[in-house]
C-alpha cells in the first residue's frame, strides 16, 4: 500500500476505509515548536507582504467523524481561529470531507481526489488563478 501523496506514474488505488491519522492521538495537543513556526511564518508573510492562504486538506468520513466527536477538530478550529484574530488573516478552519474513493491512503489524495481538490480550490480562491489561465 502507498504512503505518500499522488504521484503522476504511480499505481492508482482507492481506499475504502479511510482514518486520519490524527485519530490515534488523544485529543488535538499543540506541539510548541510547529505553534513558534506557524507564528514565524505568518509574521514573514505579513512583514514582507506575501498574501497567505491556509487551506484545510481533506479528510476520509470516518477519521472526520471520530475527531469530530472527541472534540479534536472544534479544538484545531479554536486554535486556527486564535491566528486568524492574532494576525488578521483569512484562514479556513473547516476540514472538507471526501469520499472515501478519492484516497490513496489514510490522509493522501488519489488522481481524482487531486483533481477534485485543485477545482475546489479554483472556485474558492479565484484572485490565486486568474492570471495564470490561459
Amino acid at each position: 500500500e502507498r504512503t505518500h501523496g499522488f504521484m503522476p506514474g504511480k499505481k492508482e488505488t482507492n481506499k475504502t476505509q479511510v482514518i486520519a491519522p490524527e485519530t490515534k492521538e488523544d485529543g488535538f495537543h499543540l506541539d510548541p515548536v510547529t505553534d513558534i513556526y506557524m507564528k514565524k511564518i505568518l509574521e514573514l508573510g505579513i512583514e514582507r507582504h506575501i498574501p497567505i492562504y491556509v487551506i484545510q486538506m481533506p479528510m476520509g468520513q470516518e477519521g472526520h467523524k471520530i475527531l469530530t466527536e472527541s472534540g479534536y477538530l472544534h479544538a484545531y478550529a479554536d486554535y486556527m481561529q486564535s491566528l486568524e484574530q492574532a494576525y488578521g488573516i483569512k484562514i479556513q478552519k473547516d476540514v472538507p470531507v471526501y469520499k472515501n474513493e478519492y484516497f490513496c491512503d489514510d490522509s493522501h489524495l488519489n488522481r481524482k481526489g487531486a483533481e477534485i481538490f485543485t477545482q475546489n480550490l479554483k472556485e474558492d480562491y479565484p484572485e490565486i488563478f486568474k492570471s495564470s489561465e490561459r
